[in-house]
């Protein structure tokens, strides 16, 4: 279960922040035990968007970073920080924009408060996506796969 409440300003054409707090609460089961976590996170984000259209774009780019802290809620007992940085590029092909290139990447990390084991789907996998093995390395918990939302 996901809830998230926030504000967002524009600052200048293009220039977007915001933040707000989300409430995530996770349900694991696995072969030798089950665990519950509950997390209460705070992202912050900026955006610049300088493509042509919002929601159809065939010229320009966009960019966004967003770093949300974690902290542990409801009888959880770890807490985190992640950050994700993507961008997406546009380039219309002929002159009747029929055909685009589009590009697009993102990076990921999650920083742990101190050697805090995580959960294999902590925050929808938030914690896990930075680490090439799915999972951090204090971790031993063994996945087919990391979903990235």
């Amino acid at each position: 279960m996901l809830a998230f409440s926030g504000l967002e300003q524009r600052l200048d054409r293009g220039i977007t922040v915001g933040g707000g707090i989300q409430f995530e609460r996770t349900h694991l089961e696995e072969p030798d035990r089950t665990l519950n976590y509950t997390l209460v996170g705070t992202p912050l984000f900026i955006r610049r968007d300088g493509t042509d259209n919002l929601l159809d774009p065939t010229r320009g780019s966009r960019q966004s970073l967003t770093v949300t802290p974690y902290l542990g809620a409801l009888g959880s007992d770890f807490s985190f920080a992640s950050s994700r940085l993507q961008g997406s590029v546009y380039h219309a092909l002929d002159d009747g924009d029929d055909y685009v290139l589009a590009g697009f990447a993102a990076s990921a990390a999650a920083v742990p408060p101190g050697v805090t084991p995580y959960p294999a789907n902590a925050g929808r996998h938030r914690a896990a996506r930075c680490f090439p093995s799915g999972n951090p390395p204090s971790t031993r918990v063994q996945r087919k796969g990391v979903v990235a939302a």
